[in-house]
């Protein structure tokens, strides 16, 4: 009787842990899961922003531009070629320069890579632009990386840095 005791005893342990552990495995899964479309969310708000910058300055849009940047004194711009522009008021003046001096641009866009860890997330890419200037047709290539921080659940560029690609 005591054998036929321990033995129910053992085969209700047995089931209550396999079901114990079906059940941690369905919960790792739901958060592995709720991790990895939280991850995909935030990587396409990041796209999203992204796609905004390139809109506006294809557009030669200001007032667009202005809504994507940081207005912070932190902010960096670095256009190819170019030294580093610092803080938005400086960031918003060359980009006016920019729009002023082009009749026409066309951009395209590769990107390489995107990483998003916590408020803060880069995209680097490779920029095809096409601009017209003074009468004059110029097609360029440049890798740029352009890094985002979220504030206030918005995405917005803090700092953009390309570099021509020669060759």
């Amino acid at each position: 009787m005591q054998q036929l005791l321990l033995g129910h005893c053992l085969h209700l342990v047995v089931d209550n842990w396999e079901r114990m552990i079906e059940e941690l495995d369905f919960a790792a899964n739901l958060v592995h899961i709720s991790k990895a479309q939280l991850g995909m969310t935030q990587e396409h708000a990041v796209l999203a922003a992204n796609d905004a910058f390139y809109r506006a300055f294809e557009k030669r849009d200001l007032e667009a531009m202005t809504a994507v940047w940081s207005q912070g004194t932190g902010s960096l711009c670095i256009h190819p070629g170019r030294n580093a522009i610092k803080g938005w008021e400086a960031i918003s003046s060359s980009w006016a320069g920019i729009f002023r001096n082009t009749s026409y641009l066309e951009i395209e866009t590769e990107i390489i890579r995107t990483e998003v860890n916590g408020n803060l997330a880069y995209v680097v890419l490779i920029e095809t632009v096409l601009q017209v200037a003074g009468g004059r047709r110029a097609k360029a290539q440049s890798i740029a990386t352009n890094v985002f921080e979220c504030m206030a659940q918005n995405w917005y560029l803090v700092h953009h840095h390309g570099s021509p690609l020669l060759g």
